[in-house]
This record gives structure tokens, C-alpha cells and sequence, in this order.
């Protein structure tokens, strides 16, 4: 996913508006070929849906491109002791709901920047994108810059 140099984001595979939205809503109409499905929480802000967990050495950049058929819901969190601990860097904190937040879309595909969230950490890492909605959460693709 990169900067298509007009204030959109392109990714290679599908087109995207100025605020990152893919043109082509829903997962049926998707020209993704294949994701990564995180199961769906119990109810809206629940901590107990699907994760998908980078480990990574170092990193200063992140953005993932996300799918939903239903509303989407779901946050950032990064740990630097092997997962035992999370901080919320994106979306709805552990203590909150998913309304007001900007990891809270209408169903279709989405590219979400989040680098300047979850900040620069030189040392070993653990980035997770968790679902907090009531519908399965797609991730089509995930950059990384160490």
C-alpha cells in the first residue's frame, strides 16, 4: 500500500477514494483473492473477537487494508514484553465502545494508516489488529516498514 501521490492510497489491488476507501463496498465485490478472517467478538466492543499478532523486530510504519460485509469495528495495540501486556494505539481502548472512533466503518473495504499511532519502536515489537464487532473482520493485506 502506498501513496497514490493525490491524497488517496492505492494498493495494487483495487481503487481507492481520498480518505482511503476502496470504490468496490463489500467483500462480494471485492477484487481481493484470499485474507486473513478474524472471527467475529460475542457483541459490538467486545475484547474477545479475532486477532491477527505481527512480531516484528522494529517498526516505524503500518497500514493494513481491512474488509467487512457489516459495520467494522476493531483496534491497534502494540506490546513490547511478548504479548503480556497491550496499549491501545488505534481504535477502541479496552474500556470503551465502538462508536466515535476512527477503526469504526461502514461495511466495504478499507486502507487504515495507522504509523503515526503506533509510533517508531526500535526494539522488538508485537502489533495486533483486534475485531470488535459483531460481523468477521478480512485483512487483505498489511505493510510494514521496520
Amino acid at each position: 500500500m502506498v501513496s497514490n501521490g493525490s491524497g488517496g492510497v492505492g494498493t495494487g489491488y483495487g481503487t481507492y477514494d481520498s480518505t482511503g476507501q476502496a470504490t468496490n463496498s463489500g467483500i462480494s465485490s471485492s477484487t481481493h483473492t484470499g485474507s486473513i478472517a478474524l472471527i467475529k467478538a460475542t457483541n459490538l466492543g467486545a475484547m474477545d473477537g479475532g486477532a491477527a499478532i505481527f512480531k516484528l523486530p522494529s517498526v516505524s510504519g503500518f497500514q493494513f487494508d481491512v474488509a467487512g460485509v457489516g459495520s467494522m469495528c476493531y483496534s491497534v495495540d502494540v506490546s513490547t514484553d511478548n504479548g503480556s501486556t497491550w496499549t491501545n494505539k488505534y481504535g477502541v481502548t479496552a474500556t470503551g465502545t465502538c462508536g466515535g472512533t476512527n477503526a469504526v466503518h461502514a461495511k466495504g473495504d478499507w486502507i487504515d494508516d495507522v504509523s503515526s499511532n503506533v509510533g517508531t519502536i526500535s526494539s522488538p515489537v508485537w502489533v495486533r489488529i483486534l475485531n470488535k464487532a459483531s460481523g468477521s473482520l478480512h485483512v487483505h493485506g498489511v505493510k510494514i516498514t521496520p
